[in-house]
């Protein structure tokens, strides 16, 4: 069973998600408990530099298998991730973290998103943690589409949510049909996004530059796979034109008892994006 760690209101509001799949345990990690299912409390700090000079151990011996810390860097907790994620690597931790709208919040929040985001990446490309995920909050509401006010952060933690699980429950599948192979050690910074099974039209969670490896998980009804004589050449026609000097695309095809058809796919790339170039 994997762990999903939420840090922070951030964090932990995509982590609550999680629940309702019975693949997860979900752990939140918090100043204080908003009635989350598993609560870790840590001590509040008055500064970013104070969470990471001031920890103390949690306890996270209910944390098995697999680990994944969800966080938004913006936040003053953030500054307790690298600490966390020492804890956590014997469980060889992904991050997935959450880029909030930098044109709303202040100087110093964009500071401290800019420095975790760079940080965390760096970490990835050392090995120090699996891999990092990059998700941006406004690219997730320009595929969602228009949002009510009292539902907007809970259909976007929800829509991050369920992508991830359908990508990870792809990721455990045996296809029909598959090009995968390895993807390079070097490939650690990556990204989520949805693609149009009709045009094949990448959406991203976040605007990756230099991807080296695209991946696609067709998740095709079982329907379609029995009638749709010209489907396996426009899928292959579609992943090929995905393909450019060293970038390589690769796909999987899933049987669904789902009358539509979905395409979930990850892009991973080796460089620092939106590197700070000092």
């Amino acid at each position: 069973m994997e762990t999903i760690i939420g840090l922070g209101s951030a964090g932990c509001n995509i982590t609550t998600k999680f629940a309702q799949y019975p693949q997860y345990k979900t752990v939140c990690i918090d100043t204080e408990d908003r009635s989350y299912e598993n609560f870790i409390k840590i001590n509040r700090q008055n500064s970013h530099e104070d969470y990471e000079a001031n920890y103390t151990e949690l306890d996270l011996s209910g944390v098995s298998g697999n680990a994944t810390l969800i966080l938004g860097g913006s936040g003053l907790i953030s500054g307790a991730a690298l600490r966390i994620l020492e804890q956590l690597k014997d469980h060889y931790p992904d991050v997935i973290y959450i880029k909030p709208d930098v044109d709303v919040i202040t100087e110093k929040a964009r500071m401290r998103d800019r420095l975790s985001r760079q940080v965390l990446q760096h970490y990835a490309r050392s090995g120090a943690i699996q891999r990092v995920y990059l998700i941006d909050n406004l690219k997730v509401e320009e595929i969602i589409g228009d949002i009510p006010i009292k539902k907007f952060w809970d259909k976007i933690n929800e829509f991050i949510a369920s992508t991830v699980h359908m990508t990870n429950v792809f990721k455990n599948s045996v296809p029909e049909m598959s090009t995968f192979s390895t993807i390079p050690a070097t490939s650690r910074i990556s990204t989520f996004g949805l693609t149009d099974v009709e045009t094949g039209e990448d959406k991203l969670f976040y605007d990756l530059q230099y991807a080296r490896e695209r991946l696609y998980y067709y998740a095709i009804s079982q329907k379609m796979l029995t009638t749709e004589a010209g489907l396996f050449k426009k899928i292959v026609n579609q992943v090929k034109s995905k393909s450019k000097e060293k970038t390589r695309a690769s796909y999987g095809i899933y049987p669904t008892k789902y009358e539509d058809n979905y395409v979930y796919t990850v892009h991973h790339a080796t460089m620092v994006q939106d590197e700070i170039i000092s």
